[in-house]
């Protein structure tokens, strides 16, 4: 009847509003876990500052002096004598990010190029500096026991520094992976897609100011939960009311 029109319609507005309101609570969550890296981003590269050319035990600095074409050379701190651009997944060492992570030998550092040859592009005569930034031990600080979510924190370059699944994403897979191809392929710097089968949703987050996007994915019903327990409330009513007007309709006068 038209009452049952009317409350399928009102239960549809009210399911496509808990599901808005679910993807702003998802969002907020990224929102803030990239505000709490931008900070401790930001901590880091101040502590190197404060004790640049400090000899402290642990808190020397590496830095290495670029030799073109692809070549860094050890001129302080410990690190083996030489490297190469490829050995930090790094083409060249012009950035237009304020803060920049590279992964070296299952270790993070926050890379900071000289500043005239960082403002100018010119990498003939670059020094760079290399400050460790524990980014696993923080993340999985950060992650509030989300076991049911995968969650994983990539470089624009292409390296993977953090995921809560290491035995399931790892740093070739999670190239493949629905989220990235998604993140890949569009502009935007934070959007969502269903993911395979239609069994779950991932959300991907560029942290402001750095190299960083977070990834995260989560179950359908995990993520879905309120928004089903809604319609099933929705139904055991309907089906309430249905069942009352039929037995009101079999009375006699």
């Amino acid at each position: 009847g038209v009452g049952g029109g009317l409350g399928f319609f009102a239960l549809k507005a009210v399911y496509e509003n808990k599901m808005h309101d679910t993807w702003a609570i998802v969002f907020l969550q990224l929102e803030k876990r990239g505000e709490a890296l931008t900070k401790q981003l930001n901590k880091v590269a101040m502590e190197e500052r404060r004790i640049a050319g400090a000899e402290e035990e642990g808190m020397e600095e590496v830095i290495l002096k670029y030799i073109p074409p692809t070549t860094l050379k050890r001129m302080k701190g410990n690190f083996p004598p030489e490297i190469t651009l490829s050995d930090l997944n790094l083409e060249g060492l012009f950035f237009t990010d304020r803060w920049n992570v590279v992964k070296y030998n299952g270790a993070e550092y926050l890379i900071n190029v000289s500043p005239e040859n960082h403002s100018t592009g010119m990498e003939d005569t670059s020094h760079v500096s290399l400050r460790r930034f524990e980014v696993a031990s923080w993340m999985m600080d950060s992650l509030d026991r989300e076991i049911d979510n995968a969650v994983y924190l990539v470089t624009k370059q292409g390296q993977l520094l953090f995921t809560n699944r290491p035995d399931e994403i790892t740093s070739v897979s999670f190239k493949r992976r629905a989220l990235t191809q998604r993140f890949v392929a569009t502009p935007l710097s934070r959007g969502y897609v269903e993911l395979n089968k239609g069994d779950g949703f991932g959300f991907f987050y560029e942290v402001p100011g750095s190299n960083l996007i977070l990834f995260f994915e989560v179950g359908k019903e995990v993520l879905m939960g309120p928004v089903h327990k809604l319609a099933k409330e929705y139904v055991v009513v309907a089906l309430s009311i249905i069942l009352a007007m039929m037995l009101s309709g079999c009375g006699g006068p």
